[in-house]
């Protein structure tokens, strides 16, 4: 099977989330440069490809240069705390990618609660953990994505 590439999306695809997980070793003003550029030479990017993008984000100091170069991207926290998630993330992400285990904790609950609410109900779980911890994240009215 063929790897698919950016300059050439198969209709079937069109629907499909690239989530780029920004390790916090990178140097943001250079990673989103080389990004911005890659993107902005595709054709049609800012309605085919653009939307479809959420950067993964796992420290803080990637917000600022984010939110720059790559407006017309969504935005996710990457992490296990709760705390940092709401000082930190809570007004500049779509979405928060937090270990279950602290999702399932009070802590995690309320958390989940109090964004679900600030985005009336459009609250987001992801998670890397098996299908059967997912349904109990579904069972709660949370949307929920896995990875492997």
């Amino acid at each position: 099977m063929p790897t698919p590439h950016l300059a050439h999306p198969q209709p079937e695809n069109r629907h499909a989330t690239f989530n780029v997980d920004v390790k916090v070793f990178s140097e943001p003003l250079h990673l989103f440069t080389l990004m911005h550029e890659v993107i902005s030479a595709q054709p049609n990017w800012e309605t085919d490809l653009a939307p479809r993008i959420l950067l993964g984000l796992w420290h803080p100091r990637f917000i600022p240069q984010a939110k720059a170069i790559l407006p017309y991207c969504r935005r996710s926290y990457i992490g296990i705390s709760t705390t940092i998630a709401r000082t930190y993330f809570w007004d500049a992400c779509d979405a928060f990618s937090i270990n279950f285990a602290t999702l399932a904790s009070w802590e995690g609950q309320r958390c989940v609660c109090l964004r679900a609410g600030a985005r009336r109900g459009r609250g987001a779980v992801l998670t890397r953990r098996p299908s059967g911890l997912l349904r109990s994240a579904s069972g709660r009215g949370r949307r929920s994505w896995s990875g492997r």
